[in-house]
Parts: C-alpha cells; structure tokens; sequence
C-alpha cells in the first residue's frame, strides 16, 4: 500500500514487501539524486569567477578580457553539463518496466511529481540557456574584428 498526499506536501510507503513498488519510489529518487547533482555542477559553473566577470566586464568597461582558451573551457563545460541532462543521463527517462505496469507507473510518476523533477530540469535548462548566451556572446568577441578582447 501507498499513500501519497498533495495537500500535505508529504508521502509515505506502508506495509508493502513488493520489490516493484521499492524499485519505483527508489528509480525515482535516484533520478532526483542525479538531478541534483547537475544542478550543483551548474551552479559551480554558474557562479565561478570567469563566468560572472562576462557581463561585469562588459557593463564595465565595454570589452570582454577573456584568453580564447578560457571561452573555449566554459563552452565544453557548457555543453557538456547541458547533454549530460538532456541527452545521457536517464532523468527524462521513463523505464519501460513502467510503461507495462500501470500502477507501478502511477507511483512512479507520484514520486517524481513531488521530487518536481519537470520544474528542475526546465530551471537548469533555462539556466544553462543563458549561459550559451554567454558563449555566443564570447564568440561574436572572438570572430569580430576590432571587438577588444584578450587573445
């Protein structure tokens, strides 16, 4: 048996030895797991110096003071944590074991709702978004003639 509430914000396993349902709330949870921890790496990446200087150096002072080698850096760590999410990692994922139990997919789908699970990857996304803005912005700095930047 399962109970899961919304209106409480809480949910909770009682009395059940079935394997499947442990595999359903636990593959849901690691899923949250995995979440979180792009989402720290995306924040670590977000919030480093060289990725804030960006559009404090250009507010600023009109320019960007970057070494290509550093730009080059961010964009594959950029892309990387971005296919990580949406591409390898098994986050978006529904096992296919759930697609045949309906009711183990019921749970299932429970457990990442209250993990909110859509809402994060939609955040990171967005945030990873704007970081590519940052990139393109660092590109245009790169192939543009005249444009002040540090090779």
């Amino acid at each position: 048996m399962f109970c899961w509430t919304s209106n409480t914000d809480a949910f909770a396993a009682l009395k059940s030895r079935s394997h499947l349902l442990k595999l359903s709330i636990a593959h849901a949870l690691a899923q949250s797991t995995l979440l979180a921890r792009y989402e720290t790496v995306a924040q670590r990446v977000l919030q480093s110096p060289l990725t804030l200087s960006i559009p404090r150096q250009l507010a600023e002072k009109g320019a960007l003071h970057l070494r290509r080698h550093e730009a080059l850096k961010l964009t594959g760590r950029l892309f990387k944590l971005r296919r990580d999410v949406n591409l390898v990692s098994n986050v978006l994922d529904v096992p296919e074991l759930f697609w045949s139990e309906a009711s183990l997919k019921d749970l299932y789908d429970a457990v990442r709702e209250y993990m909110e699970l859509k809402p994060r990857v939609e955040v990171l996304n967005e945030k990873l978004g704007v970081a590519s803005d940052f990139v393109s912005l660092c590109s245009f700095f790169f192939s543009t003639p005249g444009c002040c930047c540090r090779l």
